[in-house]
């Protein structure tokens, strides 16, 4: 468990959240500055690059989710990454989702308490998936995350749409669920005031993720 940062005074926070006086009322600091969080709140582009050479391009990404299928509307945070790497001239799409319980610690902190998933996919616009395209997947270097490796296809198409919707569904159990938790990932929040929620959008990450994906396609001819 960690600390990540404090949540800040109770008069601050409740007059920071978009939640009416009369629902404000009735939630704990905690809870409502957890409701201005919920959502994206930051995706970035990043390239792979071994020994000198460009070999993927991902997306990263980090929510706030309330889980209403495993914890009764308790928050969650969620990250991770997808894109395309290649290795041995092949490539695979691979997928990194990282989930980890959120509370209340002392002094107003939030603690995260991880939580792994063990399974996880993309989900398309049209509800189309990659799961029966997994290949393997395994516990990620971070406590809490499962990383899985998909065949280029239905993958690559569901991403090509994602990055022209700009948004895409991350899904994943916990435990032993039968359930999947789909999360909604808009790819154009570049940045989140935690202050009040506010979300910074922009489409240079896309741009950035495209001009990868250009670069990546050149050097694997």
């Amino acid at each position: 468990m960690g600390k990540l940062f404090s949540l800040c005074g109770a008069a601050m926070c409740l007059a920071a959240s978009p939640v009416s006086p009369v629902l404000a009322q009735s939630l704990s600091p905690f809870d409502a500055v957890i409701n201005t969080m919920v959502g994206t709140t930051e995706v970035d582009a990043r390239p792979v690059m071994t020994n000198g050479k460009l070999t993927g391009c991902t997306l990263t990404f980090d929510a706030v989710a309330r889980d209403d299928i495993y914890r009764k509307g308790k928050p969650i945070k969620v990250s991770g990454s997808f894109g395309i790497l290649t290795a041995n001239d092949k490539a695979a799409v691979t997928l990194k989702v990282v989930v980890n319980e959120m509370s209340q610690g002392q002094n107003y902190s939030i603690v995260f308490t991880p939580f792994a998933p063990k399974r996880a996919y993309l989900v398309g616009s049209d509800y189309s998936h990659n799961y029966g395209a997994l290949v393997n997947s395994a516990p990620s270097d971070a406590d809490g995350g499962l990383f899985s490796i998909f065949n280029l296809e239905p993958s690559m198409k569901i991403m090509t749409d994602a990055i022209g919707q700009q948004k895409i569904i991350v899904a994943f159990n916990q435990g032993d669920g039968g359930t999947d938790i789909q999360l909604p990932i808009d790819l154009t929040v570049v940045s989140t005031d935690f202050t009040n929620g506010n979300r910074n959008h922009g489409i240079k990450t896309l741009q950035d993720y495209a001009a990868c994906i250009t670069a990546l396609s050149s050097d694997t001819q």
